[in-house]
């Protein structure tokens, strides 16, 4: 279920709180003026990733919203070749669409309209152009876009690993429903479900804070000379996540900016 998370800051801390909350996993944050200042209101499925940080934070649950957004949803371009289509919609399909993805968005992160999402793919679409990886995984698969996207665009090895079981139940089905038969789905975070291979892309769509925490562990999952991509990364942590990437050895071979977020791709 969803609900809103609201959190009251004084009028000059709001830029820098609205960032905050975006960096925390966000995907949108509106503003009203109220008494003590200004309160910021996040809609989220996952309440403890803002009350960790927020534990005075007001929750209130949001009845029917769950699959009411769905009614409007008519899916769209991914990035350029790349269209997604709702599942339960007769989208008229563009001619130009070289990759198409049907997907069911509902109970998991990833309908195709994130900033994050889409960084993910651009990046992903120049390592592919470059020469196709063999071997994937996509850390926080969410509904398994980027996933089915890598099957999709040719590599043989691919795997989705998600903290959430709604996630993953939402991946497998969506890689059923866009034929894809090579996607190995499972529940667990990088540490424990992440099989022990060294991939030839890497694709960590997850917070900074996560990232951090993990990022020996998402090395270890790349190959030497390897790709990783990165998002889920606010804008306003660019200098130190730069700096703690290029500290682990990594190096930085592109950095994207959209809405607020980056995409980053490096090489191992």
């Amino acid at each position: 279920m969803y609900v809103n998370v609201a959190i009251v800051c004084e009028r000059e801390a709001e830029d820098l709180q609205t960032e905050l909350l975006f960096s925390y996993g966000a995907g949108n944050v509106s503003s009203e003026d109220c008494d003590g200042g200004v309160c910021l209101t996040v809609l989220t499925r996952f309440p403890n990733a803002f009350l960790t940080h927020y534990p005075d934070a007001t929750v209130t649950p949001v009845e029917d919203w769950e699959y009411k957004w769905m009614e409007d949803y008519e899916g769209g371009v991914l990035i350029p070749g790349v269209f997604i289509k709702p599942s339960d919609k007769d989208t008229r399909i563009p001619d130009y669409v070289e990759t198409l993805i049907e997907l069911d968005p509902r109970d998991a992160f990833g309908d195709g309209r994130h900033p994050t999402t889409r960084l993910c793919a651009s990046l992903m679409r120049s390592i592919y152009d470059e020469a196709v990886p063999s071997s994937v995984i996509d850390i926080g698969t969410g509904t398994g876009i980027l996933a089915i996207l890598a099957e999709k665009w040719g590599s043989v090895i691919v795997d989705a690993v998600d903290n959430e079981p709604l996630s993953v139940i939402k991946t497998k089905e969506n890689c059923a429903r866009n034929n894809c038969r090579l996607i190995q789905v499972s529940e667990g975070d990088i540490v424990k479900a992440a099989p022990e291979r060294e991939n030839d892309l890497v694709i960590a769509n997850i917070l900074t804070e996560v990232i951090e925490a993990s990022i020996t562990h998402i090395m270890a999952a790349c190959k030497p000379g390897g790709r990783i991509v990165f998002s889920g990364i606010g804008r306003q942590w660019k200098g130190e996540i730069l700096s703690f990437l290029e500290k682990h050895g990594l190096v930085v071979e592109q950095c994207l900016s959209s809405e607020g977020w980056l995409g980053i791709k490096v090489k191992r």
